[in-house]
């Protein structure tokens, strides 16, 4: 190809950016566990329909799909996570010291 083609044939395909995104199921149970809580805690709509939604069941029975998050959405679900058992610990914590004095 010249140069002169090069310059006026348009690329076939076109880069964007898009997101990283992370699958689930690649993950420890421990992991999904946690971010699960952080759904639950933090965007409770979508937990909610992740987990009741016939349409979304079918969808994964009918073609092995799977849940992806974006990386900044798994952040965020895990840091909630993480602070939902931090915060249980600590209750169970108070209880205890609570029932011993």
């Amino acid at each position: 190809m010249s140069d002169y083609d090069r310059r006026t044939v348009p690329p076939l395909v076109k880069v964007g950016k898009h997101q990283r995104m992370i699958n689930l199921s690649a993950m420890t149970e421990t992991q999904r566990q946690t971010i699960w809580l952080g759904m639950k805690t933090v965007d409770p709509a979508l937990a909610r329909m992740l987990k009741t939604d016939a349409n979304i069941d079918a969808l994964k029975k009918q073609t092995n799909a799977f849940v992806q998050l974006t990386v900044a959405d798994c952040n965020r679900f895990m840091e909630a996570g993480l602070k939902a058992i931090e915060e249980k610990n600590r209750d169970k914590k108070f209880d205890t010291n609570k029932r011993s004095n």
